[in-house]
């Protein structure tokens, strides 16, 4: 069994805030090679019995300057509110945010490097491929990006010596000449502080997706320059796929996605005043006869689709009712029950219709079967299954 030395058994009790009591700490701290809070009462404990020890070791440990040095924490700072520019409406990538990725290398050898554009508002993507750092090879990046995506306003980027010298030679630029002769505006191009890669989060998140996609997509494969560019496309266009709110697990709207900002929104706006969209409305029916000679028709039922979509309808003409898709349906803009002039049009037979059924132009050549004219109301209207009316023919009496 194991004795306790004397010391141990009966400590010598000491008061925590006595100066030689701080000193003999502070002296004990340095010889075990700056320990710990544990370690150290462990050793002291062996000879002195301090009084609320552990705090009294504790801050006596955070005045040397070795561990304090070693385990200082940095400052905090309340973060600070979105600038305005990524708040209020504007045009996709008219602020941007632009880093560099890389470097990935190709089948021959070489190096590439993949730019990243991202718009600060609708969080889109839009990636380039260099083979080089240089300021000339991301100028012409530039370039390219901004015939596809639009001039931006505003440029966020890191203090890289190609962001550098890209801002430079905008800046040799006479932009007050060239805002006299053109509307065309100065980019203003601001960078983050040196050494603060949080500041650029926005585009710093994007470089990790594109990473992590690229890792999982490529593994240890090289390609070519145009193969490279190909994968870049798809991973640009998986990006953007990614939903910008949250989902919750019953959600019954679609999810917003940068897409929807890049292409035009479809089933928005006003709808199309041509559209046939109810009954009574008065049509032009497309024939293949000339167009001042298409027969005019009322609609009479609307015959709707399993999507909901009205893509058939009923009309009636002076021949009977038919069945006409919409394309061959012309709305006139005009309401048939308040115009007699089009009532009597559709009632009556057509330019087309009078030299289609006549035989002759002379009325006494026509001779019908009772001796008399033949009324079309004497006679019922028959149809056929595809809607079209069957008429009665006309005999002569020979």
């Amino acid at each position: 069994m194991r004795k306790d030395f004397e010391n141990f058994r009966y400590p010598i009790v000491l008061p925590s805030d006595h100066i030689v009591v701080q000193k003999m700490i502070m002296h004990k701290h340095k010889t075990l090679s700056h320990c710990g809070v544990q370690t150290l009462m462990s050793i002291l404990r062996e000879e002195f019995w301090i009084l609320k020890s552990r705090r009294t070791m504790r801050k006596a440990i955070k005045t040397s300057t070795v561990c304090r040095r070693f385990e200082a924490k940095h400052s905090e700072v309340q973060a600070a509110p979105l600038p305005e520019g990524r708040l209020r409406d504007s045009a996709t990538f008219e602020i941007s945010g632009i880093d560099l990725a890389g470097p990935l290398y190709l089948r021959d050898g070489s190096k590439a490097w993949v730019v990243l554009y991202t718009c600060a508002v609708y969080r889109a993507v839009h990636l380039e491929l260099v083979t080089s750092l240089t300021t000339d090879k991301f100028l012409l990046s530039l370039r390219r990006f901004i015939a596809r995506r639009g001039r931006p306003s505003i440029i966020y980027t890191d203090n890289g010596s190609n962001f550098k010298g890209s801002n430079q030679a905008l800046n040799k630029v006479d932009w007050n000449k060239i805002n006299d002769d053109t509307s065309v505006s100065r980019i203003q191009w601001k960078f983050i502080p040196p050494s603060s890669p949080w500041w650029g989060g926005f585009w710093e998140r994007l470089i990790g997706l594109l990473k992590t996609t690229l890792r999982k997509v490529l593994g240890k494969a090289s390609l070519r320059y145009e193969e490279l560019s190909t994968i870049l496309c798809d991973c640009e266009n998986i990006i953007n796929s990614r939903p910008i709110t949250y989902i919750p697990e019953d959600l019954e709207l679609e999810p917003l996605t940068p897409p929807m900002f890049l292409r035009d929104i479809q089933k928005s706006g006003i709808p199309d005043l041509d559209q046939i969209d109810s009954t009574r409305d008065v049509v032009s029916v497309e024939s293949t006869a000339k167009r001042i000679n298409w027969p005019l028709a009322k609609v009479v039922q609307l015959i709707e689709g399993k999507d909901g979509v009205v893509r058939l309808v009923k009309i009636r003409t002076n021949q009977g009712d038919l069945l006409r898709s919409i394309q061959r349906l012309y709305p006139l803009e005009v309401s048939s029950p308040n115009d007699g002039d089009l009532r009597k049009l559709i009632e009556g037979p057509t330019i087309c219709e009078k030299s289609e059924y006549n035989i002759s132009s002379d009325p006494s050549s026509i001779v019908p079967d009772s001796g008399e004219e033949l009324s079309p109301t004497s006679v019922p209207q028959r149809f056929s299954r595809y809607g079209r009316t069957l008429r009665v023919p006309r005999r002569l009496d020979l």
